[in-house]
């Protein structure tokens, strides 16, 4: 297990940092650039900012053990997004230039058998 990893004592949190690490390794798979990883604004907070051919995703992870809570992307209510979507508009105010397009998407891991990931990617999710 990655040191910084190790360190966490509350088992949750280290099932979500593991999780936001499968989700970048499947992004970076599927031809995506990570910009920003945590972005935090007193609005909220996005978990990964990505870019694909010029497209700026905007991704929520969620991370399960197992279905028993319900799947990962169901616990993204519609407060959660609001609070994505500011967070979106105050890192879009960055830029000189908007982008072209945006997507809010969520990655679900679930954790499977052996330690691998199930991973599913909702692209335009809200």
């Amino acid at each position: 297990m990655i040191g910084w990893l190790r360190r966490s004592r509350d088992p949750r949190h280290k099932l979500g940092v593991w999780g936001e690490e499968q989700a970048i390794r499947h992004l970076r798979r599927n031809g995506c650039r990570i910009l920003e990883r945590n972005f935090q604004t007193p609005q909220g907070e996005i978990d990964l900012i990505a870019e694909r051919k010029g497209e700026i995703l905007f991704v929520e992870v969620k991370t399960r053990a197992s279905d028993e809570y319900g799947a990962p992307d169901e616990a993204v209510g519609e407060d959660k997004q609001r609070r994505i979507r500011e967070a979106a508009r105050v890192y879009l105010g960055l830029f000189r230039q908007p982008p072209e397009s945006t997507s809010f998407d969520i990655i679900g891991v679930k954790l499977a058998g052996k330690g691998k990931p199930e991973i599913s990617w909702q692209r335009g999710a809200f």
